[in-house]
């Protein structure tokens, strides 16, 4: 039993439905995800308010460029296999679901924390982070107020409490993370007197409607509306609503990771981190993440991780192979990292990881005993 994240949307008024809400669920071989900050439909939608497509190092336009491999067929909303759009929350379950593997989510720390305790094959996370106080990394914040906007403000008497009156977030724990719509909640949501509810109207974002925020072209904040979105959930100033966990706090929630491979590509800086040695000394048998700046792009890498092992790839091959459609290849011998993209591999390149789609005979079971200075 994992604690799988809530699904919802918003009605023509803006107020928002939990259609199925977070529950404990009985998952088979599950594989838990945590989608806080992540692409979506990057080429399909974003690609209209950018003016451009992306290109992998590769010459793969995903979303547009057919794919040779049947693997590949009903991945996007396309008749035929085409390789997959940047909408990392949607392709990697896709891809995981031929592995025979049942896929669980979870965006707030101590939903995620308690469920890789209970177990899971891998991990895969989409979160902002960074190297300093061991590691950090941003959760799904169920608590976040406006006092993160105004920060400088919220130790200021009569403001303080309206500032924390004035949630952010309604849902404790989506099983994705998105965003919402600053000047909406400024103007239109307000807690309702004696009830612990808040207003509902014109609002915007939900797990069905993600990404509503665009960052301006000219700024760069994530700060208002546009008729496509920009292809990126929870970019820059949206990080207000997560929280920051530090690899002490990982490391005290943390029991037993049962052996969970983790794909962390696209958060950055905290490779070689307390955070990261925390995830080794709990179990983790190979981590995929990053010591420097890991760009938006990489999300095609984390994608292509997933597909690769659906395709019957070691997990140190899946690893190259994704990695070689988003690195520029500028050295000899294809050494292809480069600042932003210098996400890297710890653990066995030669590990096979269990599926029901590659299985292999169950090990023959031994008796307690000595076997030469083994101890078994």
């Amino acid at each position: 039993m994992l604690i799988n994240g809530s699904k919802s949307k918003r009605d023509a008024l803006g107020r928002l439905h939990i259609v199925k809400p977070s529950q404990e669920e009985h998952f088979v071989y599950p594989v838990l995800q945590t989608w806080v900050s992540y692409c979506h439909e990057f080429n399909k939608e974003a690609s209209k308010y950018w003016g451009c497509l992306y290109t992998t190092r590769d010459g793969i336009t995903p979303y547009v460029t057919p794919s040779p491999n049947p693997i590949d067929e009903g991945v996007t909303d396309k008749i035929g296999a085409y390789w997959p759009d940047m909408s990392t929350s949607e392709v990697v379950p896709f891809y995981l679901k031929k592995l025979g593997y049942s896929n669980a989510f979870s965006t707030n720390f101590s939903a995620t924390m308690e469920s890789l305790n209970r177990g899971a094959i891998m991990w895969f996370e989409g979160m902002h982070a960074a190297h300093v106080n061991s590691g950090i990394v941003g959760f799904w914040d169920p608590d976040a107020n406006w006092t993160k906007i105004f920060y400088y403000l919220k130790d200021m008497p009569g403001i303080k409490r309206i500032l924390e009156e004035k949630k952010i977030n309604t849902e404790p724990n989506p099983w994705r993370g998105y965003e919402f719509g600053i000047w909406r909640q400024a103007l239109f949501r307000w807690g309702i007197p004696f009830t612990d509810k808040d207003t509902q109207i014109f609002q915007t974002g939900s797990t069905a409607d993600p990404d509503v925020i665009v960052m301006d072209k000219f700024l760069g904040w994530d700060w208002r509306t546009a008729l496509h979105g920009d292809g990126v959930v929870i970019a820059i100033l949206q990080q207000v609503a997560t929280e920051t966990k530090t690899g002490y706090d990982i490391d005290e929630a943390l029991d037993n990771l049962h052996s969970c491979g983790i794909n962390a590509g696209i958060s950055c800086f905290i490779a070689a981190t307390y955070l990261h040695l925390a995830l080794i000394r709990h179990g983790s048998v190979f981590q995929i993440i990053d010591p420097w700046l890991t760009s938006w792009y990489c999300n095609f890498a984390v994608e292509m991780f997933a597909r690769y092992l659906a395709l019957g790839y070691t997990a140190g091959e899946a690893y190259e192979k994704a990695m070689r459609h988003v690195g520029i290849c500028y050295l000899t011998k294809e050494w292809w990292w480069d600042i932003c993209e210098n996400v890297c591999y710890f653990g066995d390149p030669c590990l096979r990881v269990w599926s029901p789609a590659y299985a292999w005979e169950e090990p023959m079971a031994m008796e307690p005993g000595i076997i030469g200075m083994h101890v078994i």
